[in-house]
């Protein structure tokens, strides 16, 4: 009887020990922050790299463009996973194509040598008023119902085109239907919060620009700035953006930061599928 008491408390303790680190893992994936920072730089050649982080840096992940590997995943500092396999296999598929290509060089040069052959000039001359004579034939035959294909062409041109109009009038009637309905119009500004929560969570915090943009209207350089000038104000940062009227440049670089949270993610996905407006459309889905 002790041993198997014993046995019962080695069990527990080792599903409890279990149990809190699942916990554990669970709420270091929510609460800890996955952290992001992005550096584009524009002179001759566009450069970019991002940096993902999480957890005081165990878990790492690199992307860069176009120096170097694509993207590089690193635990404790050590790769283990990188986009070098993904490139020797796009190598490998540049082979197989190659090998692919050589039965279609080799017919083509078959019906070159097959061409070449015929050098009586007499035979091709007959081969080719033998091949005009029965294309006569053919459009003779072919006149006395050319009329009358003609008719049943347009005819089934307009029954289409009529069918096209009343597909698209019904579905107009629907969609006006659907915006007019109460419910879901409270679906609609229902998503628009949610967007506006989002990118507020997800906006980055720091924003270093020194950029110089110019492009070859100047109208156009001028629209840019106007648009530029609403997202500055919603977004603090350090900006040294200016203008080129003369000329089409783009040259500086771009610095951003900032960091993500699971749980707000979490929250989110909650929200959207625990609406009741939601469910009744994926309900009518389901039976249609």
């Amino acid at each position: 009887m002790h041993i198997f008491v014993v046995i019962l408390k080695i069990i527990g303790i080792t599903v409890l020990i279990l149990l809190g680190i699942i916990v554990t893992l669970s709420l270091l994936i929510l609460f800890v922050p996955v952290r992001y920072s992005a550096r584009a730089d524009f002179d001759n050649d566009t450069r970019l790299s991002v940096n993902l982080t999480w957890l005081a840096r165990i878990l790492q992940c690199r992307i860069g463009y176009p120096k170097g590997e694509l993207w590089v995943v690193r635990l404790f500092g050590i790769p283990i996973a990188h986009s070098g396999r993904v490139k020797r296999k796009n190598k490998r598929a540049g082979k197989k194509a190659v090998c692919d290509e050589k039965p279609v060089i080799e017919e083509a040069n078959h019906d070159k040598a097959d061409v070449n052959a015929c050098k009586d000039k007499s035979d091709c001359h007959n081969a080719n008023e033998d091949r005009a004579g029965r294309t006569a034939e053919n459009s003779d035959a072919g006149k006395d119902g050319s009329g009358g294909t003609k008719r049943c062409r347009r005819k089934s041109k307009k029954k289409r085109q009529n069918k096209k109009q009343k597909k698209k009038k019904v579905y107009l009637k629907s969609l006006f239907g659907m915006i007019s309905d109460d419910r879901n119009k409270r679906l609609i500004v229902f998503f628009k919060d949610i967007v506006i929560k989002f990118l507020k969570r997800v906006r980055p915090k720091k924003i270093m620009a020194d950029v110089v943009i110019g492009f070859e209207d100047p109208a156009y350089t001028g629209l840019f700035f106007g648009g530029l000038g609403i997202l500055t104000v919603c977004w603090k940062g350090k900006y040294n953006i200016s203008p080129d009227f003369e000329r089409k440049i783009l040259k500086g670089r771009v610095c951003v930061k900032g960091y993500v949270r699971f749980v707000h993610m979490l929250y989110f996905l909650l929200k959207i599928l625990f609406n009741e407006d939601i469910k009744r459309v994926m309900k009518k889905g389901q039976v249609n």
